[in-house]
């Protein structure tokens, strides 16, 4: 029903209101969606993360494939505002989303490529002989991209200059860059 722009929904087996607000409504932008979430003024949702970092795990040299590992983690642990679920204690609202995920990447492999959150966190392993992967994480109508590459270029180059071979007027540099592969960077 409606009075004053005030919307509640009622569970039709218990009876109890649903409460709009403090929930995961399968996407991370209300406005796309066809669901009563749609048509109401909700404030705070929950949203989708996807995050990847270095795996300090067994040895990377025991197969080629494992060389890059990377534990991959697809949550549904915070609010559209940026807020922890688990910041307030006195939430009434929460509950575990127990909702199904998927990993898929053209490289690499994932241990496991999909499973069932567990307190709200679906984790999984990411093996790739390469540091360029695109890792792409889904729940429900949600979808997300994260480049492994992003975990290696925040790497600031670092160099010493020798100050006995610098000239009072003009010194010149060359330098070589090189990728994370030791491949030439030109340009």
């Amino acid at each position: 029903f409606e009075e004053k722009n005030i919307y509640m929904m009622f569970d039709p087996e218990t009876g109890y209101p649903v409460y709009l607000e403090d929930n995961w409504w399968g996407a991370n932008d209300l406005g796309n969606l066809s669901t009563p979430a749609s048509n109401a003024n909700i404030n705070r949702w929950v949203v989708m993360g996807l995050s990847a970092e270095l795996d300090d795990g067994p040895d990377p040299i025991a197969s080629t494939s494992e060389l890059n590992r990377y534990i991959v983690k697809l949550s549904l642990d915070k609010y559209n505002d940026g807020t922890s679920i688990n910041d307030n204690s006195n939430h009434e609202n929460y509950y575990p989303f127990e909702r199904e995920f998927k990993l898929i990447s053209s490289t690499g492999s994932f241990d496991p490529e999909s499973g069932t959150l567990i307190n709200n966190i679906g984790e999984s392993i990411f093996s790739s002989s390469s540091k360029n992967n695109t890792i792409i994480g889904r729940i429900d109508n949600q979808t997300m991209e994260f480049n492994t590459m992003d975990l290696y270029l925040p790497t600031l180059i670092g160099f010493e200059i020798d100050s006995n071979k610098i000239s009072t007027r003009y010194t010149n540099l060359n330098i070589s860059l090189m990728d994370m592969d030791s491949n030439p960077i030109n340009g």
